[in-house]
Formats: C-alpha cells, structure tokens, sequence
C-alpha cells in the first residue's frame, strides 16, 4: 500500500483537548513544503500519553520547509517506525514526561541533509528497538536523556541497539548523551559537537 501523503503549506494545526492534532492510521507521510513554516500543536488534559503528531505504523518526516511539532500532552511525534528524509528542518518537543520523538525504530539512510531539533523533553529521541542513522543534522537540546532504547529488562522480544553510522549530532544540556543495552551503542562514523 502506498503511503498517504499530507503536504502542509503555512499551517497551523493544533488541538487543545488533550488528543493529536494530526494522526495518521496507516502509512504516512509529513511533507513540509519548501519555504514554508507550519506547526502542529497539541495541549489539554489526558489520561493517555498523546502526541500531537501521532502515526500508529510507519511515518516519514520530509521536505524541504519547516515543521514545528509541539506536543503539550506528552510526546511530539510518535508512531511505530520513523523515517527522516528532506532538506528542511523539524522541530520536535515533547514534555518533561514525554519525548520529543517517541518510536519502535528510527531509520535515516545515507546522504540525507535535513537538520532536527529534539528539545525540552524527558527523552530527545526515544525508541523501543533501534536508531539506525546514516546521516542528517541532529540538535539535541535540554533533554533528559538524548538518545534511549529499550532494554532486555523492558522486552526480551526485540534486539536494542543504537547505531550511528553517520551523522551531526549537536548536543547542549542533556542529563545522559544515551542509554540501551550494554555494548549496544556504536558511534563509529557520526561527528558530535557539545554547544
């Protein structure tokens, strides 16, 4: 099946009832349109750790504008697996309970040049697996934890890794750089910079 595709041009999307501003059922993907600025806000009240963009399978961020998503609730951004494509630039911020990006997996293949920032939140990047990344520009600001995996303790179903094969990762402010499993975190390859 093909993904749904939702092309934002100068948006503002927010939801102010404790539930996602945006959520995609299938296969999705978020394109911010180049020269643009949209934002998707969610904020309220819930029992229910929400995000304000919300993908139950797979969800591409891309594009070549800007995406600010700001999740009041818990999470920005959260769905099953995650893909990061584009040239633009993605703002994702969760809350001190929450992440910014919230996921089973996180992939970014070779040669992209998209920056993302993963600010203010309990976990900057936080994924139940893996995160796989190749390439992109990533700032991660005043978060808890910068990038966390799950461990055995949490599931013994899945391996847990976090792999940087490539990459720019600015940091500032966070409690722990990263958490996963023992000897489960390689950075061969991936330039870091502390601002």
């Amino acid at each position: 099946m093909r993904p749904r595709v939702l092309r934002l041009k100068d948006a503002y999307i927010e939801n102010t009832a404790g539930k996602a501003a945006v959520r995609c059922e299938a296969k999705a993907s978020v394109s911010a349109a180049k020269g643009s600025t949209s934002y998707i806000v969610s904020g309220g009240r819930s029992a229910s750790k929400n995000a304000a963009l919300q993908g139950k399978r797979t969800l591409v961020l891309g594009g070549a504008g800007t995406l600010y998503v700001r999740g009041n609730v818990c999470h920005a951004v959260e769905a099953e697996d995650v893909k990061i494509k584009g040239t633009g630039a993605f703002y994702m911020q969760g809350t001190r309970n929450g992440s910014a990006l919230n996921c089973e997996s996180l992939e970014v293949e070779p040669e992209k040049t998209f920056t993302a920032y993963f600010l203010n939140s309990k976990n900057g990047i936080k994924a139940d697996r893996t995160i796989t990344v190749a390439s992109g520009t990533f700032c991660l600001y005043d978060n808890g934890t910068a990038l966390k995996t799950d461990t055995a303790a949490d599931s013994k179903k899945h391996a847990h890794a976090i792999t940087l094969t490539g990459g720019i990762f600015r940091t500032h402010a966070n409690g722990t750089l990263y958490a996963t499993e023992a000897g489960a975190y390689t950075a061969a390859g991936a330039t870091f910079v502390e601002e």
